[in-house]
């Protein structure tokens, strides 16, 4: 389907009809390419709204000029790439604050300091193992 939506300029009176014709046009599309990648729509959402955002701020790219909807592809699937590479590092923040957690002092006054041990280092084994498996998966060296 040809688009006929140029970047509206935001000197010019018309600046928000044509923002209101780019989105209408584009819109469906950015969000439906966003779901796909992402697979959750709140963040198919923050795509979609990223990428208008950054349309009116920034000076217009000449690829979006020539080719307004592969533009908008590219620009979406590589935000949506890095909404899921950010949501990865918040797992492994997330599991590397659990280990500057201290004991609760109620499994501490058991008396029975061999199995505290055990269990804890159980416990730090694990997550020990899932945080190499994040750095497998995504291709970071361990260090």
């Amino acid at each position: 389907m040809p688009t006929t939506a140029t970047m509206p300029d935001t000197d010019r009176p018309e600046f928000t009809s044509e923002l209101d014709e780019l989105i209408r046009q584009h819109s469906q599309f950015i969000y439906r390419t966003a779901f796909v990648v992402t697979r959750r729509p709140e963040d198919a959402e923050d795509v979609l709204q990223t990428i208008f955002l950054r349309l009116m701020r920034r000076t217009v790219p000449p690829t979006f000029r020539k080719n307004p909807r592969r533009y908008l592809y590219v620009a979406t699937v590589n935000l949506s790439l890095n909404t899921i590479r950010f949501r990865r590092r918040q797992v492994l923040i997330g599991d590397l604050r659990s280990f500057d957690r201290p004991q609760d002092s109620a499994s501490s006054d058991t008396g029975d300091s061999a199995d505290i041990g055990n269990r804890s280092s159980g416990e730090t084994n694990g997550k020990l193992m899932n945080l190499f498996s994040m750095h497998q998966l995504l291709g970071t060296p361990v260090s």
